[in-house]
């Protein structure tokens, strides 16, 4: 994994996997295995960040990266505004902490990334599964009693802030737990138009399970693009998974629909799906569209003049 120090380490995983993604799709592979054996100044003295790419002098820029079939990982950011130190347990138990890397690839680092004068306690998990974190507090031997702190977990998708300015004697005795989940995601369309209405048909594939409780449409910049209707069943059996209808357009949350009830799209195992689409949703003109999350397919498009379409996939997530 490289490390790209970028600002203050906002989006750090992200930001660092997107150089990574660049040139991986190029055939080069630039991913350091031997990050466990290097001293921590020696991490900092040895990374590349998307600035130092974006300005050298043998860079030309082509557009955006294409997400290979591996794609990028998704992971997890832990930071503490000191003065405490981080133990984190992921959800098979194992442990990184400022004393030993259990967990593969992971990162611990101290650094004052905000330039404040009191360097920040970061622990970077470039692979999250899913499940329950626990991360556990602990003083450092100087800290006063006074002293406060905050707690932040960062994923591709937000930031969740576990704690805010606590002090060091309201430090918790059981450990703050951060439950991570992973989504189906497509992405916004790099070339959302031709878009109108209409009716998609065709399979999902996730990578890993999925559970699933809402939909979210991407919808066309300055649009009301979102979905009326969804619809997944089980691809042997015919059988209806689960459905969702359209609640109208609520202020911030109109480009959802809720299901029924919540359900679990496993890895590797193929759906199908039927989603009705209004206004302008996102279009991804393609048959086949594979992400790190897996593949989803057109089977047919018809769209409201009753034209059929074999390469338009909705731009969804699902969450």
């Amino acid at each position: 994994m490289v490390v790209a120090l970028v600002g203050k380490l906002h989006r750090f995983l992200v930001c660092s996997e997107l150089v990574w993604a660049a040139y991986y799709n190029q055939g080069i592979d630039i991913d350091k295995d031997d990050l466990l054996s290097m001293t921590q100044e020696e991490i900092l003295s040895n990374t590349v960040s998307p600035t130092d790419i974006r300005y050298d002098d043998d860079i030309e820029q082509i557009g955006g990266y294409l997400i290979g079939k591996e794609g990028v990982r998704k992971g997890l950011e832990f930071i503490a505004h000191s003065p405490v130190d981080l133990i984190v347990t992921d959800p098979d138990g194992f442990i990184i902490s400022k004393d030993s890397v259990g967990i593969p690839e992971a990162v611990y680092l101290e650094y004052d990334f905000d330039e404040d004068g009191s360097p920040e306690d970061f622990i970077g998990i470039p692979a999250r599964k899913i499940g329950n974190y626990l991360i556990t507090v602990i003083p450092e031997p100087d800290a006063n009693l006074t002293d406060t702190y905050t707690l932040e977990v960062s994923t591709e998708y937000t930031t969740r802030v576990l704690a805010e300015n606590v002090s060091i004697c309201d430090i918790p005795t059981e450990p703050y737990a951060f439950e991570a989940i992973i989504y189906f995601d497509t992405g916004p369309s790099e070339n959302p138009y031709p878009s109108i209405l209409g009716v998609h048909n065709g399979t999902i594939k996730p990578a890993h399970d999925v559970t699933v409780s809402k939909m979210y449409t991407y919808p066309c910049a300055g649009t009301g693009g979102h979905s009326e209707w969804a619809v997944f069943y089980n691809s042997t059996t015919g059988d209806e998974i689960a459905n969702g209808t359209w609640k109208g357009y609520k202020e911030g949350d109109y480009q959802y629909i809720e299901f029924n009830n919540e359900f679990v799209l496993h890895g590797g195992v193929i759906y199908n799906y039927t989603i009705t689409t209004s206004s302008y949703p996102q279009i991804i003109h393609e048959p086949i569209f594979t992400t790190s999350d897996g593949e989803i397919t057109c089977t047919k498009f018809t769209d409201a003049n009753g034209r059929v379409y074999y390469d338009w996939i909705p731009a969804i997530k699902l969450e």
